[in-house]
Order: C-alpha cells, then structure tokens, then sequence
C-alpha cells in the first residue's frame, strides 16, 4: 500500500494523535484546524510525545525527522493532493457536514474521506458529499499512539473498496482494525451494542476487543462490570481467530503546558 500524503482536520486531542501516528510510520501529513493557536498547541504536544518514544527506543528514527513530515494549514487546499482525508473535530453533526462539504469542492475523484466520529452514525455524515460511495469511518481511541485498534466503519453507501482502503491503512499505520459492517451511532465500542453479546463477536474476539480497543483487563471489563456477558462468551462455542496477546499498556500523561 502506497499513502501520498493525509490530511487531517482538527488539531485537538485526536487530531494531533492521529498526526502522530501517520508520521511515525513515513506519511506526510497535513494538519489543518481554523486555529493557528491550536495547531501550534499541536505541533509541541505531537514533538513532546515523539520525544518520549524516542527516548524510551520505540523509534528508529529521530525526532526532527518524524516532525519533519507534519506540515499545518489554516485552510483546505491542500487537501486536494491528498490520498485520505480524516475529520476529526468535535462531534456536531452540522459542522462536521460542513466540512465535508468544503472538502468536496476541493477532493480528488479518488481521495478517501474518513470521519473519526464516535457517536454520529457514519452515513449521516456523508450524507453532505456527492461522494459517500469513498466515505468511511475510521475511529481511533485516546489516547492514539498508544492504543492498538482502531475501528472502521462501512456506512449504507460506502463501497467495498473504499471499507477495504480503511482497514488497509489502520494496518498500514501499525494498528488492529475492527471492521464494523453496521453503521450505528457509536459504532461499535462506544455504542449499546458493547454492553451485550452480539453480532460483531463473531468476527472480533472479546479478549481483543476489550484490551487493544480499552487498555483495560478483561476481568476488570467483562467479569466485574458484566458478569453475564463474560460467562455467555465463556461458554459459547464460538471459535477465536488467534490467542489474545498481552500488552502492557504504558502510563500517559499530558505534556506539561
């Protein structure tokens, strides 16, 4: 897989992790917020949590040369030279279809828009482009360069193509997708759907889901907070994909101010 260049639209929490993460694994990037403040906010916290891979060698690379990859803009034009595009501000439905609509205007015909939503439903979003057929969800977790998966979500009109390009790029970037075939508010872990035993169990096993999406035990989410839920699973007959691997999540904390 081959990734140009992405843009991504919003310089908060999200925005500059998602940043991070593409740029530590060789893509150019494109920061882009109304705010000059915020993205100037965003380039020192990004600069700070680099550094401290480095230091702790989880990079190869120095950091000047992972910065050097992130570029910010204050306006759209450069999301026309641009393989995908994420939207990640906060969750209005308006102002997240407004943006939509200003990055139709300046999109390539095969540039991917993606929304990193986790709480509107993916298809009402794309509903503001002329292209819904390339629109897909891709919801990362906070904080982003330490969790492990990511979700992709196929809306009602979104092609195989473009939901197959999602889950390629979260691999691409070092990360698990969770391929969601049902758009609901919430998509998967953030909906009511993650309370109870359901369809998507069958293709993510809960052990995964709980430690790469959650950063938290199994014990700790299944056993103690449902209890029925962790014995259903333990005595279905369901397969699992492969053995749960054990990460030990690092502590984080914000960058000082």
């Amino acid at each position: 897989m081959e990734i140009g260049m992405v843009f991504v639209v919003g310089a908060g929490t999200m925005g500059n992790g998602i940043a991070q993460v593409c740029a530590q694994k060789g893509i150019s990037i494109v920061l882009n917020d109304i705010s000059q403040d915020a993205l100037d906010k965003a380039v020192k916290n990004i600069n700070w949590s680099v550094s401290k891979f480095v230091d702790k060698g989880r990079l190869s690379e120095s950091v000047e040369t992972i910065m050097g990859r992130i570029q910010t803009s204050t306006g759209l034009d450069e999301a026309r030279n641009a393989d995908l595009v994420i939207e990640a501000v906060f969750e209005d439905l308006k102002v997240k279809q407004e943006i939509v609509k200003k990055l139709d205007e300046v999109v390539g015909d095969k540039t991917i828009l993606a929304s990193n939503t986790s709480a509107i439903p993916i298809t009402e979003i794309a509903s503001a482009s002329t292209r819904s057929e390339n629109f897909i969800g891709l919801h990362f977790f906070n904080p982003v360069p330490m969790m492990a998966a990511v979700e992709v979500i196929r809306g009602i009109t979104t092609t195989d193509e473009a939901f197959q390009y999602g889950a390629d790029f979260v691999r691409y970037i070092g990360k698990e997708p969770i391929l969601v075939n049902r758009d609901i508010a919430g998509a998967l872990i953030c909906s009511p759907i993650w309370r109870r035993i359901g369809w998507w169990s069958r293709a993510w096993p809960l052990p995964r889901i709980s430690t790469k999406a959650c950063a938290w035990p199994l014990a700790v989410r299944w056993v103690l907070l449902r209890p029925q839920t962790w014995l259903a699973w333990r005595f279905s007959s369901w397969p699992i994909r492969a053995p749960m691997k054990r990460k030990k999540i690092l502590a984080f904390t914000r960058p000082p101010s």
